[in-house]
């Protein structure tokens, strides 16, 4: 369930399986689909459907940083974002485009600066999960499970991540991170009129005001 509708439907969205995304063309996206479910009727509805996730050719590994198309719900709307796009698009609960807000922006490219604070949490969760085993396996296994994310070094990364929305229907989209966020991480915070944006950097027990 991504939310609730103005008149008490329950706005729903597909979640793909792990490993249906595998097989498509480059550039093939995974569709994802935004439903109407009626609680009185049983009724369900399909009223749109939206980039949800990129294919992975046969023979590649996946990518760890890729895009992805995710859906919440802002004051009884559909809200999509798709992390590779600058880009907003807000939907009625019968699938009607309202508003769709763009802006321009250029995407962080990966470096071995942004890797290191991710190796160091694989090598502690792999500590943690491998209790036991010497130290030279650790880091074997930590190597390993970073090769991907090094191959990927020079490519752009999301411009944010996981959007979602505060009780006034404001959306906010986190900066994109590789790890955990950090604290004092940005959002940017775009009302529900489309203008007149934020962008905030929170701190554990602060509060913010647009």
């Amino acid at each position: 369930m991504a939310g609730i509708g103005s008149s008490g439907e329950l706005l729903l969205m597909n979640r793909i399986l792990y490993r249906s995304w595998t097989g498509l063309e480059e550039g093939e996206w995974l569709a994802g689909h935004m439903s109407l479910f009626d609680t009185e009727t049983g009724a369900l509805d399909t009223v749109a459907s939206y980039d949800h996730w990129p294919g992975n050719p046969p023979g590649l590994p996946a990518n760890p940083i890729q895009a992805v198309g995710e859906v919440t719900v802002a004051t009884g709307q559909f809200v999509y974002t798709r992390s590779d796009r600058p880009e907003i698009t807000w939907r009625l609960p019968d699938g009607t485009v309202t508003r769709i807000v763009r802006w321009r922006a250029e995407p962080t490219r990966l470096t071995e600066e942004l890797l290191e604070p991710v190796e160091a949490y694989q090598r502690m969760m792999t500590q943690i999960n491998n209790r036991g085993i010497p130290m030279s396996r650790i880091e074997e296994m930590t190597q390993i499970s970073m090769s991907w994310r090094y191959a990927m070094i020079g490519q752009p990364m999301p411009l944010y991540g996981s959007p979602f929305a505060d009780a006034d229907g404001n959306v906010w989209l986190a900066s994109y991170r590789l790890a955990y966020p950090e604290e004092g991480s940005p959002y940017t915070v775009i009302p529900r009129t489309g203008s007149g944006w934020d962008r905030l950097r929170l701190r554990p027990g602060s509060e913010s005001s647009m």
